[in-house]
């Protein structure tokens, strides 16, 4: 079980984990790269460049393993090193979207899942899931973040969990601008996905990044609770 979960999984946490894959990748930390299923061609690239810059410095790049941001993750680890795919399904029901590991891919990837391996879809346990990128996680990196959505989940859940919060995104307008200013008043840092950082230059910001005073600690399964939605409006 990974370790990264002892401290906050609580009493809502999985009993258990499903995996496929080279399951050390579960005990290594790495970053979570997140994001919309139908981004901008520039966060498209900007999150493929960026998750193989990490992959060659040695970080697991994680990711839900979605369309859009999150396919664009995966396949930009896999060119370079290794990928985490948390997966919303069973692993018998599990499918790779857009991209598939090929053989010399082998001892590059893993694919996780809390639920049981005949699960189907179910929205709620999507929402379940992006707690669980958060958490294991060292870091998260939405981009595109509506105001609503998977995307957003998740940052709620990086943010309750304090783990660093970086948020890009190629548009201040919309969806996507309301999302990006929530956010970073409640504690996240914006950056540029058109001068992204090297992995070294991450690192820093990853050391330096401090977590918000007003998020409250919440057990990482729960239901959003009142002390998150107050955080972020």
């Amino acid at each position: 079980y990974p370790a990264r979960l002892d401290g906050v999984k609580g009493p809502g946490g999985p009993p258990v984990l499903f995996a496929s894959g080279n399951t050390d990748l579960l005990t290594g930390g790495g970053a979570a790269l997140v994001g919309s299923r139908r981004p901008t061609t520039p966060a498209r690239r900007a999150a493929r460049r960026l998750a193989a810059q990490l992959a060659a410095a040695g970080e697991v790049v994680i990711s839900g393993g979605a369309r859009g941001i999150d396919t664009a993750a995966h396949g930009g680890a896999l060119e370079a090193g290794a990928t985490l795919v948390v997966a919303p399904v069973g692993l018998l029901r599990f499918r790779w979207r857009g991209l598939r590991p090929r053989r010399g891919h082998a001892g590059r990837w893993c694919v996780v899942s809390q639920f049981a391996p005949s699960s189907g879809w179910q929205n709620a346990h999507a929402l379940m899931r992006n707690a669980l990128i958060a958490a294991l996680g060292e870091a998260v990196l939405a981009f595109e973040p509506r105001d609503t959505g998977g995307t957003w989940s998740t940052c709620r859940h990086a943010l309750v969990l304090g783990r660093p919060l970086f948020v890009l995104s190629a548009t201040r307008t919309g969806a996507h601008g309301r999302g990006l200013r929530r956010l970073v008043r409640a504690g996240a840092w914006a950056l540029d996905p058109a001068h992204l950082p090297t992995a070294a230059e991450l690192r820093c910001l990853i050391a330096g990044y401090r977590r918000p005073a007003s998020p409250t600690q919440g057990r990482l399964f729960d239901p959003p609770s009142l002390a998150e939605g107050a955080a972020l409006s």
